[in-house]
């Protein structure tokens, strides 16, 4: 398979560096603006080329004579003879004229422009943005590379009204978290890389395997019901403008990875792969008697990425065809230090003051895209296969200072140490065929896809390990037989999905208002199976060993073969899902020349079935411990009203309003419990309710010129049964979903700018700015018979609280950019960000019953998650026409991420620190640190 590789890349370098003969030269209209999406051909042949945005394009021909033909919609067809040899370089600067009224007749509002157009620049994703009907925001690929954005998940977190979670890398859309939000990759679903989660990481997508990203905050009857807050639609790139083959590489540190103590002995777990594919011992036993327990030392962290992508035409079966290929590897260090402590009807339950991280993330990713345009304008097929894989490997340790306390445990509560390590594997494999055709038989647009989707997530050596710290030794913690264990869980989920859509036009030729019909329909089935296990040992108790870095003094073949030590296998957690959604849709659709208006509806099925078999779950009806199921359907009707009024040049107003649905991630729904390095819990909750959501959304827009927008908008949003995560207060003050109350309102302005503050002779200098104030508000059940069946429901309202904000909902948003970029040859663009978020809930507090709410130690108050400010620089260098370098710093004021929870702290007698906060206490406090990152890269 090697072999074969190397000789294709072989094979492209060497057909792409062939000398040639260069027709190059810019587009442009009667007043000198450039034109893009023109098409360029070679008569008698199947070569054809695209302009770029900025109108320009470059032929390179072998000698002879050729005829040229430039045809762009809209405007006149033009034809060049040209003669070239000896390496001629000739520059061929065109005026394409648009037709006398008196050549057209057609009627242009019954044309479907259907652009191939790259659109990736800021010009033309603001210019999506113009024409949508619907409240969205693009943002382009070029404009990622700009704000120094790696990936989608950066790109969208500087999109006004929405924010990322840090530590988690959640996606918020107006306060609405991952539960109300859906993604999709060119227009269909895509698996979440992890388990606890229903959307997929953005940050693996890197930003040279998209072309735009689509934000949609307004509902159409085209996308999934599930869209309590917004769409993230992903396009993947194809190629555009001439062929190309491209390398880059770039290194990096990371400022906290380079303390004394840390970049010299570097902790990995005994898991760590150099190239993120572990294949997985199946017997998980063999793996706990035989396989190490302690962490690896790692000596050069240093980050590193090598990509590579080319581009190719060429004419397959008679049509004219591109391919874009894409392949990338990178392996980042990060090493974070500070403080943890939990707390549970106000009493402390875990602490620590000097935690340690040390992570490892190896990402792997590949695409290929064919694009084929299939005989006439407007016909093409897209397929699109995208590999994912990335591997995390984490070793956490805290407690190493000797002032680790763990209430209640045994031999004693303080001098406690606890050492986690996790290896996570997620790999996804995604492919697509998209189709657009135009005027079928001359009645109307069809557009479909059909895509699998493969993921498999996997922990496969979960080591974890309790000990008490004395002077001369340490001794394993005896509280149960799993403070010392091994662990694995493996998710597999398999899904296809796929769309279609027809746009049948409803007017007359002759007329000046366009009318069509969409109808349409959607459909995803998804099965996925799960399991989970934990291995413990047995008589450890009083076991010593010399230190906490020497455990298998203890834990090693010997002492699990002659019996002294024994393993503990319990049963298995596991669950099975199904998950069924069909949907169909119709949308009317008016446009006149200032109007542009859609009104539809969809009716949409989900249909949700699991079945597990896990440890902490009784039936509430038969008793039956472990094993129960979930059978739910989702059905209704969920109609939308989009409209765009264009009052003055260039000026817009819209409005839109919709009914739909949430839907929580499968995990949310089964009783499986979750358990994280800091010995968090977090369990799903069979009885969530899905909330609906009715939003209205008014938004004024203006576009004076090319590359600039400057928008206000309102918005507002009543959701009914709304989901939030809570700290339950029980023994084991376990995190989950839940009905929190009736009804939440979310209430919001958005302010947003991008235009050229400053032009310099050769130089611009331009400015992006966005802002979002938001007002939230729920109210909170109170322990009653709700359901008037007899039974008590929980309540939420404590310390006199019968109202709260919404969990994940910041209150303040605020983006900036400032770019500086010159017009010279070889130009230089350097772009400041920052990003800040205020304040938000991380978790609702909580009653420990029905009895005294309000008393000191009977209920947990609101976990904080503190606003902070990010600031991001990067430098790009052109060095040549095909080199170019570029320089980044991240995260450079490098800020606290802080949980904080107001508590009043029983004062322990065995609690050893005294520096324990009454009032607000600090739950988790770390940084990040700074990236530092120079990369070069070298197009052929």
């Amino acid at each position: 398979m090697q072999q074969k590789l190397l000789i294709v890349l072989i094979t492209l370098i060497t057909t792409l560096g062939y000398s040639q003969n260069i027709v190059k030269g810019v587009i442009s209209d009667v007043n000198g603006n450039p034109i893009s999406d023109v098409e360029v051909f070679i008569d008698d042949t199947d070569f054809y080329y695209l302009t770029s945005v900025d109108g320009m394009y470059e032929l390179e021909l072998p000698s002879g004579e050729y005829v040229i033909k430039y045809s762009a919609f809209g405007f006149n067809d033009h034809e060049l003879v040209v003669n070239v040899n000896n390496g001629d370089t000739i520059e061929e600067n065109i005026t394409l004229l648009v037709p006398r009224e008196d050549d057209i007749n057609v009627n242009l509002n019954q044309i479907t422009v259907v652009s191939e157009v790259s659109e990736e620049s800021e010009a033309a994703t603001i210019n999506m943005q113009k024409k949508s009907v619907e409240v969205k925001e693009v943002v382009g690929a070029a404009q990622m590379s700009k704000q120094g954005v790696s990936n989608v998940a950066g790109a969208v977190s500087k999109v006004s009204g929405v924010s990322r979670t840090e530590g988690s890398s959640d996606v918020h859309v107006r306060g609405l978290g991952d539960r109300y939000l859906n993604t999709s990759l060119n227009k269909m679903s895509i698996p979440s890389n992890r388990i606890d989660r229903k959307n997929i990481n953005l940050d693996l997508f890197p930003s040279d395997i998209v072309e735009n990203v689509a934000i949609s905050k307004a509902f159409r009857p085209a996308f999934y019901a599930n869209f309590g807050s917004g769409n993230i639609d992903v396009t993947s790139k194809r190629l555009s403008g001439k062929r190309f083959f491209s390398i880059g590489l770039s290194t990096g540190v990371n400022s906290n990875v380079m303390q004394s103590g840390v970049f010299g002995d570097f902790k990995v777990t005994p898991n760590q792969n150099t190239f993120g594919f572990k294949s997985v011992n199946d017997d998980y036993q063999d793996e706990l008697i035989n396989g190490s327990w302690m962490p690896k030392s790692y000596n050069t962290p240093l980050n590193r990425e090598v990509s590579i992508s080319a581009g190719e035409k060429f004419s397959l079966f008679g049509n004219r065809t591109t391919a874009f290929f894409t392949a990338n590897y990178a392996v980042d260090h990060g090493y974070k230090s500070g403080e943890f402590s939990n707390y549970r009807a106000n009493r402390l339950r875990r602490y620590y003051t000097d935690t340690e991280e040390f992570s490892v993330a190896t990402t792997t990713q590949a695409m290929l895209v064919f694009d084929m345009k299939l005989g006439g304008r407007g016909n093409k097929i897209k397929t699109t296969h995208l590999l994912i894989n990335q591997a995390k490997d984490a070793v956490f340790e805290g407690g190493r200072n000797g002032e680790g306390y763990v209430f209640d445990n045994q031999p004693k509560e303080i001098s406690n140490f606890l050492r986690d390590q996790r290896y996570k594997q997620n790999t996804i494999i995604v492919n697509q065929i998209n189709g657009e055709h135009a005027n079928l038989a001359d009645l109307f647009d069809l557009d479909w896809g059909l895509g699998y989707n493969y993921l498999n997530a996997k922990q496969p050596n979960t080591i974890s390990n309790e000990f008490v710290i004395y002077d001369d030794y340490a001794q394993f913690t005896q509280n149960t037989n799993f403070q010392s264990s091994r662990g694995y869980q493996d998710l597999i989920d398999n899904e296809f999905t796929g769309y279609i859509n027809a746009s049948i036009p409803l007017s007359k030729e002759d007329s000046n208002t366009d009318l069509s019909l969409n109808v349409g329909a959607n459909s995803s089935y998804k099965v996925r199976d799960f399991e989970s296990q934990f291995l413990g040992i047995s008589n450890l108790q009083s076991r010593r060993i010399s230190s906490v870095d020497t455990v298998e003094e203890v834990l090693n073949a010997q002492n699990f073969n002659n019996g002294s030590i024994g393993v503990v296998a319990p049963e298995a957690d596991t669950y099975n899902a199904n998950v069924t959604i069909v949907g169909t849709y119709a949308e009317i659709a008016l446009s006149t020349e200032k109007l542009d208006l859609s009104v539809g509806a969809r009716f949409e099925s989900n249909q949700q079935d699991l079945d597990w078999d896990v440890n902490n779950y009784v039936d509430p009806v038969t008793f039956q411990p472990r094993i129960g199921g979930l059978n739910k359907t989702e059905s209704g009707i969920y109609p939308s009203i989009n409209a765009k009024y264009e009052y003055a040049d260039n000026q817009f107003f819209r409005v839109a309003a919709s009914k739909t649905l949430s839907v929580p991630e499968l995990r949310e729904l089964s009783p499986f419990e979750y358990v994280d390095a800091q010995r968090r819990t977090f369990r799903g909750n069979p009885d969530l309710i899905f909330p609906d959501v009715y939003s209205l959304d008014l938004k004024w827009e203006m576009f004076p010129q090319q590359g600039t927008l400057i928008s206000a908008a309102a918005f507002g949003k009543l959701i009914e049964n709304p989901i939030n995560i809570v700290q339950n207060v029980s023994s084991a003050g376990f995190f989950r979903p839940e009905n929190t109350g009736e009804e939440a309102t979310v209430f919001g302005i958005e302010l947003e700018s991008k235009f050229k503050a400053y032009q310099f002779n050769d130089a611009s200098l331009n400015l992006g700015f966005n802002a979002t104030k938001m007002w939230t508000n729920q109210d909170l059940f109170e322990f009653a018979d709700r359901n008037g069946d007899g039974n008590v429901q929980n309540g939420y309202q404590f310390n006199g609280n019968t109202e709260s904000k919404l969990q994940g909902a910041a209150e303040y948003l605020i983006n900036l950019s400032l770019t500086y970029e010159t017009e010279n040859e070889y130009p230089t663009i350097a772009t400041l960000t920052g990003n800040y978020t205020s304040d938000k809930i991380y978790s609702l507090g909580t009653p420990n019953s029905a009895i005294n709410t309000d008393q000191l130690f009977n209920y947990n108050d609101n976990i904080i998650q503190k606003g902070i400010f990010n600031l991001n620089f990067i430098l790009s260098q052109e060095l040549s026409e095909k080199a170019s370098l570029k320089l980044s710093v991240k995260n450079i004021l490098n800020p606290k991420i802080k949980l904080i929870q107001n508590n009043n702290v029983i004062n322990f007698v065995d609690v050893a620190p005294t520096n324990l906060e009454v009032g607000e206490a600090t739950l988790e406090s770390y940084s990040n640190g700074v990236d530092f990152s120079l990369g070069f890269k070298y197009q052929f």
